[in-house]
């Protein structure tokens, strides 16, 4: 396929799109395509296993019984461990009783805990990519087999595999752990409580469970989850359209890679221009990686113990985030996690924090004018290839010098 060819094609496939939009604008009144409460309420961790939780107790108030739980369960039968072993998932016929936060020893905390007189099911909940805890996961396996039931099982729900410091500090530990562990990923959760949806009887509670089921898709698995029918059918069985499609898929990663080159590029510059060598920026992997992310290292301040970070908080630049963020660990650190988070609440305002980010916020549309927390859109990435300064570059640099203007000698001196 030649370039004109493909120039045709991308020229139709924007004139399709520009066509959806337009009625999708004047129709949404009616669809609300884009509306998601849980959206609203910016959930966590524990806010999504609060959700999990309820619905996986027969005994709550959305009065649909065993319908979540024995789904669940149903999901979770013919998998295998970690290591590859046969599982025994709890049938839980007997009465159950189901725990969020849930303490056992050294005050760690299970997120849901499902038990019944003879059997026991822990979930670990880890939605937005949080770091596993050393011995975390082998811990929670020792609790589960020293509440010696018939028939146990430590689910761990992610997007990621376990980290290995989690399993357990020896390879008899960590295989041990890995024997009654599965991996349940979110995409599996969806799956799992759409399958239900044709057999909830209240409407009240099918449009929560959809809505709940539309935002794993879209903020925690990164998911397109409407495609586009008009474009569909105008590709039809048409080989060259079909092979425009392929070359302009293979070629995507590239795409976004400059992008996010070009945007480094230019916030090199700006930082050049604006500060010299206070302040050096990194990119620490693609933003399309875990973990992957764009750092300002002050460099009066930090000797590279934290750094100004921008983050997506899963692979497909969605969920954005900022705040700033530990790289290493000294003896220092504690103390200066501390001040750090004073002087970002000073700064910006009042925000959460934890162990790896002292201090963090979401990046809200509503906030943040036109960027957003979803980065994976047509503007943003034009606004990633352009040369110069875009209102994606001056919310970041923004964010920059305002941190730099405002921190004083003396908090250079304790951070």
């Amino acid at each position: 396929m030649n370039q004109n060819e493909i120039d045709i094609f991308l020229n139709e496939v924007s004139a399709i799109r520009k066509t959806t939009d337009s009625i999708k604008k004047r129709y949404q009144c009616f669809t609300s395509e884009d509306f998601s409460i849980f959206e609203l309420f910016s959930p966590n961790e524990n806010t999504i296993s609060n959700v999990l939780s309820y619905l996986l107790d027969p005994a709550q108030t959305h009065c649909q019984g065993r319908l979540f739980l024995d789904a669940f369960l149903n999901s979770l039968n013919g998998r295998e461990s970690i290591n590859r072993h046969e599982i025994f998932v709890p049938s839980f016929k007997q009465s159950i009783h189901v725990s969020t936060e849930y303490t056992i020893k050294d005050n760690r905390r299970i997120d849901i805990v499902i038990k019944s007189q003879d059997a026991v099911l822990a979930i670990e909940n880890k939605a937005y990519g949080a770091a596993d805890q050393t011995n975390q996961l082998a811990d929670y396996a020792k609790w589960v087999r020293e509440e010696k039931k018939t028939k146990f099982l430590l689910v761990y729900l992610s997007q990621n595999e376990p980290s290995e410091d989690s399993l357990g500090n020896s390879d008899e530990e960590r295989e041990q752990t890995r024997e009654l562990t599965v991996n349940y990923t979110f995409k599996n959760l969806a799956e799992t409580l759409n399958r239900c949806t044709p057999q909830i009887k209240s409407e009240k509670v099918r449009v929560f469970v959809e809505c709940m089921i539309l935002y794993i898709r879209s903020y925690i698995c990164g998911e397109v989850t409407v495609p586009n029918n008009f474009l569909i059918e105008s590709i039809g069985n048409d080989l060259d359209k079909i092979a425009a499609v392929l070359e302009i898929r293979n070629n995507f990663d590239a795409l976004i890679e400059s992008a996010e080159m070009n945007l480094l590029e230019e916030l090199t510059k700006q930082v050049q221009k604006e500060f010299g060598d206070d302040i050096k920026v990194i990119r620490s992997e693609s933003l399309r990686q875990r973990y992957g992310g764009i750092d300002f290292y002050f460099n009066k301040a930090n000797h590279g113990l934290w750094a100004l970070r921008f983050e997506a908080d899963n692979p497909e630049m969605q969920n954005m985030l900022w705040g700033v963020k530990w790289r290493q660990f000294d003896r220092r650190s504690n103390d200066v996690a501390v001040k750090l988070a004073e002087v970002m609440s000073d700064t910006f305002r009042w925000s959460k924090g934890n162990t790896q980010w002292p201090w963090w916020s979401w990046i809200d549309k509503s906030e943040d004018n036109l960027i957003g927390d979803n980065w994976m859109r047509a503007e943003i990435i034009q606004m990633m290839l352009t040369q110069g300064e875009t209102d994606l570059s001056k919310f970041i640099m923004s964010r920059v010098k305002k941190l730099h203007d405002n921190i004083s000698d003396e908090d250079y001196l304790n951070l």
